[in-house]
């Protein structure tokens, strides 16, 4: 292959034309105009502490993008339902396990009608999948129509019965895995990932993903969620992007045990 024709499949793509591409973007308003639309075959990651609200930004994003798909590799129906309406609606999740009061009852009520009415997000449940089920889950919410498919989180695939015992080998296999279903099914994959323990300390780098070394120079952009000690916001920041949009900040704010966008 000849670089023009690296270029003649760029235009063919979309990219390099007068009129912006037809490409997938997030769902997170000022990480997309940073970020640009997203060239399909992309896998990046957002990487957050325990505890840090990466599940809830997921969401929000999700709620947020035309096409999305969540595969859920941690929670159920039960809690997966339960964080969406808290999310949309803005009643805390932990009064709908307890009782709601009737005006609560009628927020809920809304926002249940309103997310009864949109085709996107599609959710797969896989609690316990391995690397192959994973690929599978991705091709299967890619022939739904999903254009951004969220993995939630990386570090709950469980290894498959032939899968290297070293688990950064084994995450770099997932990783491949991922790469192959994007690229197949023109999808931007974005994976979640937990940091590492440095990250409590302080404010996160590319560095404090888990199994560090790999995921964050396989990725082709990455957003850090960063909460300081005792704040109620939620800084998620552009660590890496393919074309550029480093730096760039979204802020969250938890009300009622929520997160949503403060700017």
């Amino acid at each position: 292959m000849r670089l023009r024709d690296t270029i003649d499949i760029a235009r063919r793509q979309g990219a390099c034309t007068s009129t912006a591409p037809d490409w997938p973007t997030l769902g997170l308003r000022q990480i997309d105009a940073a970020l640009g639309p997203i060239p399909p075959g992309t896998v990046g990651l957002l990487g957050a502490a325990t505890g840090c609200g990466k599940s809830s930004i997921m969401l929000w994003a999700a709620l947020n993008s035309p096409s999305a798909g969540i595969i859920s590799l941690e929670d159920g129906p039960l809690v997966v339902g339960t964080r969406t309406l808290s999310l949309a609606s803005g009643v805390d999740a932990r009064e709908m396990l307890t009782g709601l009061s009737p005006e609560d009852q009628e927020k809920v009520d809304h926002a249940e009608q309103r997310i009864a009415e949109l085709d996107y997000p599609v959710v797969e449940i896989a609690v316990g999948a391995d690397t192959l089920a994973v690929e599978r889950a991705v091709d299967k919410l890619a022939q739904a129509g999903c254009r951004t498919i969220w993995i939630d989180y990386l570090q709950k695939v469980r290894p498959g019965e032939d899968a290297p015992e070293d688990r950064r080998t084994a995450i770099n296999v997932l990783w491949a895995a991922l790469q192959r279903a994007a690229i197949r099914h023109s999808v931007v994959v974005i994976g979640i990932s937990q940091l590492g323990r440095n990250a409590q300390e302080g404010e996160p780098s590319l560095h404090s993903f888990k199994e560090s070394g790999d995921l964050e120079n396989e990725c082709r952009f990455a957003l850090l969620a960063h909460r300081s000690v005792d704040s109620p916001t939620v800084v998620l920041t552009v660590a890496k992007g393919l074309f550029g949009g480093v730096g760039t900040q979204m802020v969250f704010e938890r009300v009622n045990g929520a997160l949503k966008p403060v700017w």
